[in-house]
């Protein structure tokens, strides 16, 4: 499911936690017996903020911070992406054959797919969100020509009393604009490209980190 949470806005309220001291930890799941599960690859990346003093502890997790999911996909270890991932869900669906269609020239090359993003709310407001996201594409954005997202808000998620985002239109509106500070473009239909070829990622990441005092 492809969702990001509502953006905030409330800047007089301060992070729970210095952002320096968020980590991101990654993880990937992968079927040993699907040969088809070679063209994909989910990482699930969590932020924290850890007790780097006491590394005996089995739970040094201080705060959770949110969770970001990014599919890694491989067009060269499958003859057909848009069928493999048909039906996971509509936003995914979108995508794939937006980026993968025989006609669309971005489809060359692997891939990195903003599936999921959530902020807890306690964190939300201060542009951490997009700054992590752009962190961990950076991350494991190794041989990818692209990075795509289609942004929409989790469903569920009623909106804050700062943000009018009951309207799905506005909401991505809203949460479209927080891609475009990564360098995402428009492409088709809703769906947002990065071209990780240009630098432009590593720009704006720095730019980001500024914001947030961390230069």
């Amino acid at each position: 499911m492809l969702t990001f949470a509502n953006k905030v806005n409330l800047p007089s309220r301060r992070p729970p936690w210095p952002p320096s001291y968020i980590d991101l930890s990654y993880s990937q799941g992968h079927s040993w017996h699907d040969e088809s599960s070679d063209a994909l690859g989910l990482w699930r990346i969590s932020a924290d903020v850890r007790n780097d003093d006491a590394p005996r502890d089995p739970d040094p997790v201080v705060a959770h911070v949110g969770d970001i999911e990014i599919l890694l996909v491989d067009p060269a270890e499958t003859d057909d992406v848009v069928g493999l991932l048909h039906g996971h869900t509509a936003q995914l669906d979108r995508i794939t054959t937006t980026i993968f269609a025989s006609d669309a020239p971005a489809a060359t090359g692997r891939a990195l797919i903003v599936t999921r993003a959530r902020i807890d709310y306690a964190w939300r407001g201060f542009g951490l969100g997009i700054t992590l996201i752009g962190h961990a594409i950076k991350r494991l954005a190794g041989g990818c020509r692209i990075a795509a997202c289609y942004p929409a808000p989790i469903p569920g998620e009623g909106p804050n009393d700062l943000l009018d985002v009951e309207d799905p239109g506005l909401a991505l509106i809203v949460l479209a604009e927080l891609f475009e500070q990564l360098g995402f473009d428009p492409h088709a239909r809703g769906v947002l490209v990065l071209d990780l070829s240009e630098g432009s990622l590593n720009r704006a990441t720095a730019t980001l980190r500024r914001r947030l005092q961390l230069a």
